[in-house]
């Protein structure tokens, strides 16, 4: 819904604009039009809303139509502002521009000119709706990819919501060195099966991943290989994660789509292998990620119980739990972007015999493993990469800063940047970039008469109505409050 506020002292105009909005411009999108007689009134209205386009006259008594649009541009509001005047001077045009108004409209106002303005604000407002869009989902797959979580990348819970309605997700990845198929052709037929698909294909990960939005638990895409494969024109290894009821799993059934696509590689087309005694992703990195042999032991013990089968398990079938184990630890350490050489985790070293021989094997493997991480990843001497990291930030903050760009200024995997910079100073690299902006945004409004607007683009963000939520989370007050302190 397009909304338009109109505000004018003169009833006759209200209602003269609001009559020709409704029932003569013939506009091919819904409009909701509010009337405001006053500034006054039309302050009150903004409190709660924010039209997408404002019609003002200028000469009104108690405030007139300038104090409402300085008073719009301290608030952050992102609305277009056309001004309505039979008044067509310089003082005029030159005060609006400094204002940024959009247009203006002559009095007495014609049909023509009242849907040429309101037909070009709707084209500009459904643009940047696109690009936000846009940009939406790419930080929805930094969730993803990165398990960011969706706060720091400012997704709030009603974003998310329009992004995907439905109640469910399901994150399938595929495997293929290059589609031949435009990504909007795999999202038209997962279509038949989901609500709702968005796809991307990452050239550096060789993956081509789609989230699902649906609104039943269980969906089976029944012959879903053989038909990407009809427009892919390549081979490739599929995985479908798990489904979960809430986007903040996203990174979860990302690993788990992949978690599976490395059984399929680990024991090819044996469903049987494929689907018996194999540890969850999550069990997997639990028990790595334990800083005591005991407690790794006793986990390792109660998780075979957990998967045992059958009374006396063969060594085949104690290989496998050891496989499966290890593959999803290959996949946990290259998410963290560690690249090793992880050949000799592919199958015991020895015979097994035994569950607590297989316990103590895999141990011992990870015993070993997380020696030769922290001799080559040590985190000790490393404060010339937390130095080299918050000076890329603050030297490109005015920039629209991805992990990648972090990670390419120091030549490492985003993975590793992404946690390594967490642990290193205690916040999210988002967190520290929103920061280093709001500090350069208070200089500025202390120290010149830029507007808002203004302010918000020189330190990086696309909108005032952005940096205003974003100043009010960081500094509790807005930044027209901070101004006037």
């Amino acid at each position: 819904m397009f909304q338009i506020l109109i505000v004018d002292d003169e009833r006759i105009i209200l209602n003269g604009c609001s009559f020709m909005i409704k029932e003569l411009l013939d506009l091919s999108f819904p409009v909701e039009v509010s009337l405001a007689n006053n500034v006054p009134e039309a302050m009150s209205f903004l409190e709660k809303n924010t039209p997408d386009l404002i019609l003002t006259d200028i000469r009104m008594p108690v405030m007139d139509g300038f104090e409402l649009i300085e008073y719009i541009r301290s608030q952050g509001l992102s609305s277009q502002i056309v001004i309505l005047t039979s008044h067509a001077d310089f003082e005029y045009a030159r005060r609006a521009l400094r204002y940024n108004v959009s247009d203006f409209i002559l009095k007495p106002i014609d049909e023509e000119s009242l849907k040429k303005v309101i037909l070009h604000s709707y084209e500009v407002r459904k643009k940047e709706l696109d690009e936000a869009r846009e940009s939406y989902y790419l930080k929805t797959l930094t969730m993803l990819l990165y398990d960011v979580s969706a706060s720091d990348l400012l997704l709030t819970d009603d974003i998310l919501e329009e992004l995907f309605p439905y109640t469910y997700f399901t994150v399938i990845t595929a495997s293929l060195e290059a589609p031949q198929a435009d990504t909007l052709q795999v999202e038209v037929l997962l279509k038949l099966y989901y609500k709702q698909c968005r796809c991307f294909y990452l050239h550096e990960r060789q993956q081509l991943i789609c989230i699902c939005n649906h609104d039943t638990f269980f969906v089976k895409p029944s012959n879903l290989q053989d038909k990407l494969y009809q427009i892919l024109g390549c081979q490739f290894l599929l995985g479908i994660s798990i489904s979960s009821n809430s986007i903040h799993k996203i990174h979860h059934l990302y690993t788990n789509s992949c978690q599976r696509i490395f059984y399929k590689k680990a024991f090819g087309s044996n469903e049987g292998l494929t689907g018996t005694a194999c540890f969850s992703y999550q069990d997997c990195i639990q028990i790595f990620t334990k800083n005591d042999t005991e407690s790794m032991r006793y986990a390792l013990l109660n998780y075979m119980h957990k998967l045992r089968l059958v009374d006396e398990p063969s060594d085949s079938y104690l290989e496998q739990i050891y496989i499966s184990f290890f593959q999803n630890i290959i996949l946990y350490l290259e998410n963290m972007g560690i690249s090793e050489d992880f050949s000799h985790l592919t199958a015991p070293p020895c015979s097994i015999g035994s569950e607590a021989g297989l316990a103590e094997q895999i141990i011992l493997q990870i015993l070993q493993l997380k020696s030769r991480i922290k001799e080559n990843y040590s985190d000790n001497g490393n404060e010339m990469l937390t130095n080299q990291l918050l000076a890329f930030i603050k030297e490109h903050y005015r920039e629209d800063i991805s992990l990648d760009d972090l990670s390419d200024a120091v030549g490492l995997h985003p993975n590793y940047v992404c946690t390594y910079f967490k642990k290193a100073t205690g916040q999210s690299y988002l967190t520290c970039l929103h920061k280093e902006r709001i500090l350069a945004a208070k200089k500025m409004l202390k120290e010149t008469d830029y507007s808002i607007e203004e302010i918000a683009r020189q330190v990086g963000y696309n909108s005032s109505t952005q940096f205003g939520r974003i100043f009010r989370k960081y500094e509790s007050l807005s930044p027209s409050d901070y101004r006037n302190q």
